[in-house]
């Protein structure tokens, strides 16, 4: 597989269940610009990545640090506003049973050199929320011309745009949320240079059966 493989045993994605749609889907631009620094100014309690539940740090991650935008009174309009989008995408795609968004929205951080991310999957990787979660929802908050590297990466055969159509790499435009089942692999390349800000959240409901 092109730029590394994945381990052997890893969970790939179930392919009846996506095969007829998308494995990710784009909002378009759902945060204006000053609304992205907005969200990387006002982000709280700034630490190294922890493997939720456990209290233990995540190595899947380096020279990354994560922020949180809290609910509260300053940061409900953006879970209702992404979880809205991200709900009438389900609609139209996957169709999963969603109830709410239970986990704060988190801020990812990565530096050059070497800020970035190893393949993973974002169900069940810790804790009880994490076994609900349903789709991922991902945004790009820095300007590209800020950094180079960090390329988002999914792992979708049959829907890359790679010379051998398994890697989707998810452009950098500023503003625009990408969302997908939390089943589906997925990668941050190592940022190079600069700073490379993107938010994340989920949406959760019943376990997938």
């Amino acid at each position: 597989m092109e730029g590394g493989a994945l381990d052997a045993n890893c969970f790939y994605f179930n392919h009846d269940q996506v095969n007829n749609h998308h494995p990710y889907l784009s909002t378009g631009k759902i945060l204006s610009d000053k609304q992205c620094d907005t969200i990387i100014e006002g982000a709280k309690d700034w630490a190294a990545p922890i493997i939720h539940g456990t209290g233990m740090q995540n190595e899947s991650y380096t020279n990354t640090e994560i922020g949180h935008c809290y609910v509260n009174e300053e940061w409900i309009w953006l879970y209702d506003h992404l979880t809205l989008a991200a709900r009438d995408l389900n609609r139209t795609a996957w169709q999963f049973q969603v109830t709410g968004t239970f986990e704060c929205i988190d801020i990812i951080k990565y530096t050059a050199p070497g800020g970035g991310m190893k393949w993973h999957h974002d169900l069940h990787t810790g804790g009880p929320s994490t076994a609900a979660r349903k789709l991922n929802m991902i945004v790009q908050l820095s300007d590209p011309d800020d950094y180079e590297g960090g390329e988002l990466q999914m792992f979708c055969p049959g829907w890359g745009n790679d010379n051998d159509g398994e890697i989707f790499t998810v452009p950098k435009d500023r503003g625009i949320m990408y969302v997908m089942p939390t089943y589906i692999y997925h990668r941050v390349q190592p940022v190079t240079q600069g700073v490379r800000h993107s938010l994340v959240t989920y949406c959760h409901g019943h376990h997938f059966q």
